[in-house]
C-alpha cells in the first residue's frame, strides 16, 4: 500500500472521530430542535466498520491525481462521513445507510471502470477565440443585467459575512433574481465558472493586472445578490491554485479539513466560544451535516411513497407523478411544518427521483460526467481549474441532478474546459 493511501485512510478516520466530537459538542443540541432522535452506540461502532470497508474501495480503485478522483475523494469526505456520524448518533435506518454505502461503492467503481483517456473528444479544433469571446460576453452582459434589473448598492458592510444586511438585501432582491429566466443562469454561471476561471487563467499566463476584471465583476455580482459563496469562490480558487501539488494534493486537502474541524473544536471549548460557535454552526453544520440530514429525510419521506420522477420542462406533462410540489418543499413541509427550499443532492436526489433504481443509475451518470471532465481538461494546467471543480461540491451536495447540470453550470464548466487554451498555447501568450 502506498504511503499516500495510508495517510488518506488515517485522515479519513481522524475526520470521523473529529466529526463525532463536533456532533456531540454542539450539533446534537442544534438538531434536537429540528427532529427527535436518540443514540445507538452499536451503530456508532458499525459506522466505523462501514467506513473501513468503503475506504478499501476508495483507495484501491482511485489512486491517480485526476480531477475526477480528487472530486470524488472530497465529495466522499464531506458527504458520506457525516452521514455515518448521523447514522450512529441519530440512530438512522440501517437500510438507509446501506443504500447510501451502495451509492458510493457504485460511484467509486464506476470512476475506475469508465475510462475515456484514449478517446480524443477535443480534436484539433481551434477554440481560443471562442473562449475569449465567452469571457468578453460575460464581462459585458453581467453589468447590464445587474444595473438594469437591480438597485445595486455598493455597501462595504456586506463584506462582513456575518452582517444581517446580507440576508435583508437577498430577501429584497430574491423576487427579481428568481424571475430573471436565462439572465439568472448567466449570473450563476458567471459567479461559479466564468469569473473564477478568468482570474486563474490570467494569473497563470502572467497577466496579473487583468485579474482585476473578474474580481470587480464578482464583487458586482455579490453586491447585486449577496450570496456568500459568490464572494468566496475566487479567493477559494486562488488558494487552491497556489497550494496545488499533484504529488500530495489529496492528502493536503484532508489535512486542511481536519485542521479546520480541530481548530473549531478548540476554539469552541477552550479559546473563544463565540468564534468556535460561528465555525461549527455556520460552516461545519451547513457544509457537513445539513446535506447528510436532508439525505436521510428524503429517504424517510419517499421510502413508502411513489418516486418523484424527473419533472423538468415538458416531462412533467408526459410522466405525471401525482405530487403537488417539488421534493425540497414536500420534505420541509412534512418534517418541519413549513414550506421552504430544502434542497439536497447525490443520494437524496437519486432516491427521491427513482428510488433504488436511482441509487444504481445516478452514480454511473456522475462517474461518466466526471471522466468526461478529465478528458476535456487534458492539457490544461490543473491549478487553473481545480477551484471551480471543487466549488461544484457545494452544488453537488445541495442540488438535484438537473439543476446541477444546467442551472448551476456543470455542463457549462465542461464546455469552458473544452475550449480553454491549453498549456502550450498559454505559455506563448
Amino acid at each position: 500500500m502506498k504511503i499516500s493511501s495510508i495517510y488518506t485512510i488515517f485522515h479519513m478516520f481522524l475526520l470521523k472521530i473529529l466529526l463525532d466530537i463536533v456532533f456531540n459538542l454542539r450539533i446534537k443540541e442544534y438538531f434536537t430542535f429540528l427532529v427527535s432522535f436518540e443514540e445507538n452506540y452499536f451503530k456508532v461502532f458499525e459506522s466505523y466498520i462501514l467506513l473501513a470497508i468503503l475506504l478499501v474501495f476508495l483507495n484501491k480503485k482511485n489512486t491517480d491525481d485526476k480531477l475526477s478522483t480528487i472530486l470524488v475523494l472530497v465529495l466522499f469526505t464531506i458527504h458520506y462521513i457525516p452521514t455515518l456520524v448521523l447514522y450512529g448518533y441519530m440512530n438512522l435506518s440501517r437500510e438507509f445507510i446501506y443504500l447510501t454505502s451502495l451509492y458510493w461503492i457504485i460511484l467509486i467503481l464506476s470512476i475506475k471502470f469508465i475510462n475515456l483517456d484514449n478517446i480524443e473528444l477535443r480534436g484539433r479544433f481551434k477554440t481560443n477565440k471562442i473562449f475569449y469571446s465567452i469571457l468578453l460576453i460575460w464581462c459585458l452582459v453581467v453589468p447590464i443585467i445587474s444595473f438594469n434589473y437591480f438597485d445595486v448598492n455598493i455597501d462595504l458592510n456586506l463584506l462582513n459575512l456575518f452582517s444581517k444586511d446580507i440576508y435583508e438585501i437577498r430577501d429584497n432582491n430574491s423576487g427579481i433574481y428568481d424571475n430573471l429566466g436565462v439572465f439568472n443562469i448567466i449570473l450563476r454561471w458567471g459567479s461559479f465558472v466564468v469569473f473564477p476561471v478568468m482570474f486563474t487563467y490570467f494569473y497563470s499566463i502572467n497577466k496579473k493586472k487583468l485579474c482585476l476584471i473578474p474580481v470587480i465583476l464578482q464583487l458586482l455580482l455579490f453586491f447585486t445578490m449577496p450570496f456568500k459563496s459568490w464572494l468566496l469562490v475566487i479567493p477559494f480558487t486562488f488558494i487552491l491554485y497556489i497550494l496545488y501539488n499533484p504529488k500530495n494534493f489529496k492528502v493536503n486537502i484532508l489535512m486542511a479539513i481536519n485542521s479546520f474541524v480541530l481548530l473549531s473544536i478548540l476554539l469552541f471549548k477552550y479559546i473563544s466560544h463565540s468564534l468556535g460557535e460561528i465555525f461549527i454552526i455556520l460552516i461545519i453544520r451547513r457544509v457537513f451535516f445539513i446535506p447528510a440530514l436532508l439525505s436521510n429525510l428524503y429517504y424517510e419521506f419517499f421510502k413508502d411513497r411513489p418516486a418523484f420522477l424527473i419533472q423538468a420542462s415538458f416531462l412533467k406533462d408526459i410522466i405525471p407523478n401525482g405530487y403537488s410540489n417539488t421534493p425540497p418543499y414536500l420534505v420541509s413541509q412534512y418534517f418541519f411544518g413549513e414550506s421552504f427550499n430544502a434542497n439536497t443532492g447525490l443520494f437524496g436526489d437519486a432516491y427521491s427521483i427513482f428510488k433504488v433504481i436511482g441509487i444504481l443509475i445516478f452514480p454511473v451518470i456522475y462517474a461518466f460526467l466526471f471522466r468526461l471532465m478529465d478528458n476535456f481538461s487534458k492539457g490544461i494546467d490543473k491549478k487553473a481549474v481545480m477551484g471551480i471543480v471543487l466549488a461544484q461540491i457545494v452544488v453537488l451536495t445541495n442540488s438535484s441532478i438537473i439543476a446541477i447540470l444546467i442551472g448551476h453550470g456543470f455542463l457549462f464548466m465542461l464546455l469552458i474546459m473544452y475550449i480553454m487554451p491549453r498549456t502550450k498555447v498559454a505559455s506563448n501568450l
